[in-house]
């Protein structure tokens, strides 16, 4: 009996360890480092009270404002030395005015309470946080708030004084300073920040962060100072204050102003009672970054939109001067549907039940639908394309690929509705080609947005790479379509460094075709510079075709360092001109002479370089880059075109032409527009019409036919 009595004991004991100790698939953490500065003991509980109020006035003008006020208890529950849990009770959201509370606030409440948090905690910085799936984004936006407060990158390392700092507000540089060891501050200053949240919309805008000293960093000037106290190994207090001033409209510190205050103060240290660790049944895993929530449109019922396509029916055979606002208005009120709302009117258009003519009615429908680009739209299309095989209308049929490049545009793409894209991207589809290049368009916006992005689209990466092989060798005209579209769709999605060497030995089979190997090139292009491999050795080969040295340049100035310009500049010292270096040396004379902000980096390491002018030859004969470029640092704002004019050692007529254009303005470089062409077997029409025995002989494009181009560039 006794025996079974301690047998009993010891299980109780064990099992209440055991529920403090986070099983492995439950952890956020996926490494973790000793602690020398901050580390919140495990055996304890950390209650914070915490208090944030916005308040928005017009400074200097009047003392109205409004605002809101959050009140909680943070219960910080430590599991190991980098495994912590985020709890919220008690929270209350208020007026900061009056102090009344709003209609919403026990839903505000129960949605903060509802689910825990998990975060990677590694000696005061906050790397990785674990989500449940069902929490809303503003949720976990708040949470990641509270957090930001409690980050502290300076304690474990005092060089660290002057760094750049993931939380909340974007990947920020911070200066820390101290008065005592007890007293830390850190300033940020908004306009220099990296990933900062700015555009609240599904359209997708390709935007590069840059930075100048100027007066303009943004029609906001926002900034945050936070001081914390730290106490046996933890923040006991942290109190942050932020400033959002409307530049256009202000007077130094007067004008439109929205001012946030953070008031977080320990309450108490309890010890743990050994309860089980809560468990985050569907985890998302992500960062302190701010997640920037969808447009959400207010709902509609299909009336109005009925409505409308009954009147468009009545007038379709008369074209009036306000028939592009109708369509105009007739998009704005789509946009409000559900999928299932779009989904009945396009049954009742089908079905005659709005107008007699559904042919008609049903392709103003389809135009409007293309154009709304949201979530509900974007899944319509996707799956009237699914199913067009069994539809008689002729106008999907003929569409799909306009559908499909539309879909590209959309900012906001889901795990489900890339899922859902994977059949049409089947190399037996007819829609592969554009459904694979907008399946590459979507990866990238889902893994800018997705931490755990690469485990979300394992399939959509292999069907990418079981596209390509090995090598990259295409058996037949159609397996090298297919190759060269599934290149073009990883250079567009970017994040997969799995593949990188995939790519490199793409480039360097030399029994792959010219455009595949250069393609491979530069589908490097938004891959982490860190992953990249080297590509010196294809750069300095002169056994290679200059077309591939001058990609693999192209690819290295995206991501350069000082080893590489170094062996760069002995290239140019020491090779006579060929197409190779002209193009180099163009290069690097033109940045070194712009006034575009993104070329900062590489002026810096080009300071010391000698580039001699022994270069400078017939604009006809050798590849080149050409720079263009205005930029005002007072207004903080201007544009550059670039382009490249580039020969193959195998011919005297240039194999490449392409020309980026692109707006710089407010710290955000917004590319345009990019155009490229790339053009080979010119020569043989050429020959037929100007060579010795072609319609228009001309004895000196004859000899320049029978020359061809030398790897020097010399028209013989």
């Amino acid at each position: 009996m006794g025996t079974t009595r301690l047998i009993l004991a010891l299980a109780v004991v064990s099992c209440a360890f055991a529920s403090r100790i986070p099983r492995e698939r439950d952890r956020c953490t996926t490494t973790c480092e000793a602690s020398s500065a901050l580390e919140y003991e495990k055996s304890n509980v950390y209650v914070y009270t915490y208090v944030a109020e916005t308040r928005t006035q017009l400074t200097g003008i009047t003392q109205d404002s409004t605002g809101l006020r959050i009140k909680a208890d943070v219960h910080i529950l430590p599991e190991d030395t980098c495994e912590h849990i985020l709890e919220l009770h008690n929270v209350e959201l208020l007026s900061a005015l009056d102090g009344i509370i709003p209609a919403n606030g026990d839903e505000f409440r129960r949605a903060l309470e509802q689910h825990p948090l998990r975060y990677g905690y590694h000696d005061g910085e906050i790397r990785e946080l674990c989500h449940e799936q069902s929490d809303p984004i503003w949720v976990v936006n708040i949470k990641r708030g509270v957090l930001s407060a409690l980050q502290n990158n300076y304690l474990r390392d005092t060089s660290f004084q002057n760094i750049y700092e993931v939380d909340v507000a974007g990947n920020c540089p911070t200066l820390y300073s101290t008065n005592d060891e007890l007293t830390i501050t850190k300033e940020k200053d908004f306009a220099n920040c990296k990933q900062r949240s700015h555009i609240d919309t599904s359209f997708f805008v390709p935007m590069d962060s840059y930075f100048v000293e100027s007066t303009q960093q943004g029609v906001v000037e926002s900034s945050q100072t936070c001081k914390q106290t730290v106490n046996s190994g933890y923040i006991k207090t942290s109190q942050c204050t932020e400033t959002h001033l409307l530049r256009p409209f202000s007077n130094h510190t007067s004008g439109a102003q929205t001012t946030v205050k953070q008031n977080l103060r320990i309450k108490t240290v309890r010890r743990n009672k050994a309860y089980p660790a809560p468990v985050i049944r569907n985890p998302i895993r992500s960062t302190l970054l701010y997640d920037q929530p969808l447009q959400k449109f207010q709902s509609l019922t299909i009336q109005p939109v009925t409505d409308l396509l009954k009147h468009y029916c009545s007038t379709r055979l008369d074209v009036k001067v306000n028939s592009p606002q109708l369509f105009s208005d007739f998009v704005a009120l789509m946009k409000h549907l559900t999928v299932d709302q779009l989904k009945e009117i396009q049954l009742l258009i089908e079905t005659g039940r709005i107008c007699t003519d559904s042919k008609w009615t049903l392709k103003y429908f389809y135009d409007a639908l293309s154009l709304l680009n949201t979530k509900a739209s974007v899944t319509l299309m996707l799956d009237t394309i699914n199913t067009a095989e069994t539809s008689s209308n002729e106008w999907i049929k003929s569409n799909q690929a306009m559908w499909l490049a539309s879909m590209s545009f959309y900012g906001s793409p889901t795990k489900e509705l890339i899922n859902s894209l994977l059949p049409l991207s089947d190399v037996q589809h007819p829609l592969s080609r554009q459904a694979t290049l907008t399946l590459g368009t979507w990866i990238n916006q889902y893994c800018n947005r997705n931490i755990q992005c690469m485990v979300d689209l394992k399939p959509a990466f292999k069907i990418l790479t079981d596209i390509l092989g090995g090598n990259c060798s295409p058996q037949n005209k159609a397996d090298y379509a297919s190759k060269l579209t599934a290149l073009k769709a990883i250079g567009n999605a970017g994040h997969a460094s799995f593949v990188l060497p995939t790519l490199a030995q793409c480039a360097e089979t030399e029994s792959n075709p010219m455009e595949i190997r250069l393609q491979a090139i530069d589908s490097m292009r938004r891959m982490p510079c860190s992953d990249v491999p080297a590509l010196g050795r294809f750069i300095s080969s002169p056994e290679q075709d200059s077309e591939l040295r001058i990609a693999a340049f192209i690819q290295f100035m995206r991501c350069p360092n000082i080893e590489g310009i170094n062996r760069l500049e002995t290239l140019l010292k020491t090779v006579e001109i060929d197409q190779v270096t002209s193009f180099i040396w163009s290069y690097f004379i033109n940045a070194k002479i712009s006034d575009d902000p993104c070329k900062a980096r590489v002026q810096e390491l080009l300071s010391d370089v000698d580039i001699k002018d022994r270069f400078r030859a017939d604009q006809l004969k050798y590849s080149k880059n050409y720079h263009f470029n205005t930029f005002s640092r007072r207004l903080n704002a201007g544009a550059h075109l670039d382009s490249n004019l580039i020969f193959s050692s195998k011919s005297w007529l240039p194999r490449q032409l392409n020309t980026n254009f692109t707006i710089d303005i407010f710290g955000k470089s917004i590319n345009l527009f990019e155009l490229d062409a790339r053009f080979e077997g010119f020569e043989f029409i050429l020959e037929k019409f100007f060579g010795p025995n072609g319609y228009f002989p001309d004895s000196k494009l004859s000899e320049l036919l029978k020359g061809g181009n030398s790897e020097k560039g010399v028209m013989k």
